[in-house]
């Protein structure tokens, strides 16, 4: 009687540990787990299923075993406690998800530096893919990456990849969402999407395709805290938005070697890189779109000391937007290269019919202008404007634990700062940190975009081509010297129209 009590105890103990560890994959433990009650062994957990969409046992004797829960029947409970009637599995045993198995596509500095994070939240880094096969080995070797290649459809049809970073040049963004999508991957796809409308558009069709499947921007500014406390006050500071002023002040973000960042049909320049980000911020801010934009775009460093010769820099390192949007409000960002490498500084002022809010770095501080009309008589001179204080609404906090989480000694996260300032790091590991929350959801994944703080706060597909739809309005003013209107596609355009328009016309002829 004294073994089958310790037994019970013992079993209980473990399975409440196995059930409330995170991201624990409980077939490894109960595969061929026994309990032993007297002389006679019962079985818990039998064979794993063969089923392409379950592969946990549905129904075991009994005993119900799901992909998403662990419900233990009445009578294994009997068995491993024979004084317990009346007992209900699910008050003591909490529901049990597993995150997915995770594929990242690049080898660059912030793939080094993100990994460490997702594997420390409970992720399963499997396949890495990189240029070329040897870096994607050294890689791979250096964080601890068990499958490495250099052929997308290598990572995208390995059956233990359900999510997909896309971290790899802006050229292969689209080619590798829309293939992911299309065979039943969540995908994070850094920005920008893709090099042209073209390219977004095809990712926004694929998303529209597949709705339960999360598919959201590396736009990680609207997760920060600051931004977020920003947005909430928005109504009480500034009221109707009118004028938006935004600078960033950095130094450059080129490397020792040419590569896509010095193309700016490539995806390169401060334009692409940082530019998106603010205009996507200005959006989430007003929920106002662009009407029509004029920019200055310059490549004042055409060359460096290591990045000499035939090839030139072509990729924007100073740029001035202004950008007028739906309800009259004006935007003006200036976008400088030509700081000091560590440096970075940027700042946000957003002005309106109540007051402004001001983002300096991370701190946000607004101010509200009121108007006092005296009522008494006589007292007519002390009416007017009354400027109120600045307050403080969020302050910056050094001490970040979740990018402790990803380099405790900094060393690789300052080689990441130059091409993603700590600000936006520290964005995108929340918007990492949401999607671990919406993956551990226990609702149905159809409704991911109402019911998440992914869905809700992040960046999709669609925010995407708009983006892209600006950038192009950007390039194509700084060409022009002109006002040029933003014109967000909604279906490929003809690539060859003459030839279309001839077919036309002798069919209607004929």
């Amino acid at each position: 009687m004294l073994s089958v009590s310790v037994a019970s105890v013992v079993t209980y103990c473990l399975l409440i540990y196995l059930t409330t560890a995170p991201g624990t994959d409980i077939r490894h433990y109960f595969d061929n787990l026994h309990l032993k009650v007297g002389r006679k062994r019962q079985r818990i957990f039998g064979d794993l299923g063969t089923s392409k969409t379950d592969l946990y046992p549905s129904e075991v004797k009994g005993k119900k075993l799901c992909r998403s829960s662990l419900v233990l029947g009445a009578e294994t409970l009997s068995a491993v406690n024979p004084g317990c009637t009346n007992f209900n599995a699910r008050s003591i045993i909490p529901v049990i998800k597993m995150l997915p198995g995770i594929g990242v596509f690049g080898t660059d500095h912030l793939v080094k530096t993100i990994v460490p994070f997702l594997q420390a939240k409970g992720f399963r880094v499997e396949a890495l893919w990189g240029l070329t096969l040897q870096d994607a080995q050294t890689t791979a070797k250096e964080l601890s990456i068990p499958f490495w290649t250099n052929k997308v459809d290598d990572v995208l049809l390995r059956k233990d990849v359900e999510l997909v970073f896309v971290l790899c040049p802006p050229n292969l963004h689209s080619q590798i969402a829309v293939k992911a999508l299309g065979i039943g991957k969540h995908v994070l796809c850094d920005r920008p999407a893709g090099l042209s409308q073209c390219e977004a558009l095809k990712m926004v069709l694929a998303a529209q395709y597949y709705p339960s499947l999360i598919c959201v921007l590396s736009h990680g500014l609207r997760f920060h805290p600051a931004f977020i406390s920003m947005k909430k006050n928005v109504a009480k500071f500034v009221g109707q938005p009118k004028l938006c002023q935004c600078s960033i002040e950095m130094g450059p973000i080129l490397g020792q070697t040419f590569n896509w960042l010095c193309d700016d049909v490539m995806g390169g320049g401060n334009v692409t890189l940082f530019g998106s980000h603010l205009i996507d911020l200005i959006t989430y801010l007003t929920g106002l779109r662009a009407v029509r934009v004029h920019g200055v775009t310059k490549t004042l460093t055409s060359s460096t000391n290591s990045i000499n010769g035939t090839r030139r820099i072509t990729s924007p390192d100073f740029a001035v937007i202004q950008i007028e949007m739906e309800t009259g409000m004006f935007v003006s960002i200036t976008l400088n290269n030509h700081m000091n490498k560590d440096s970075f500084c940027q700042e946000i002022l957003l002005c309106g019919s109540n007051g402004y809010l001001k983002a300096q770095g991370v701190t946000i501080k607004g101010m509200i202008h009121s108007t006092q009309n005296s009522a008494t008589s006589g007292d007519s001179a002390n009416s007017g404007n009354v400027t109120n204080s600045e307050v403080t609404l969020f302050e910056d906090c050094t001490d970040d634990g979740d990018q402790l989480l990803v380099d405790r000694s900094g060393s690789k996260l300052k080689d990441t700062l130059s091409l993603l300032p700590r600000v936006y790091m520290t964005g995108l590991l929340k918007l990492v940190g949401a999607l671990r929350e919406a993956f551990n959801s226990p609702n149905n994944e159809q409704v991911w975009k109402d019911d998440t703080t992914v869905g809700l706060l992040g960046a999709g597909f669609e925010e995407g081509l708009y983006i892209q739809a600006v950038i192009e309005a950007i390039r194509r003013s700084s060409k022009e010297n002109s006002w040029v209107k933003v014109n967000v596609i909604t279906e490929e355009p003809d690539p060859n129209p003459v030839l279309t328009a001839a077919v036309r016309t002798s069919t209607i002829s004929i």
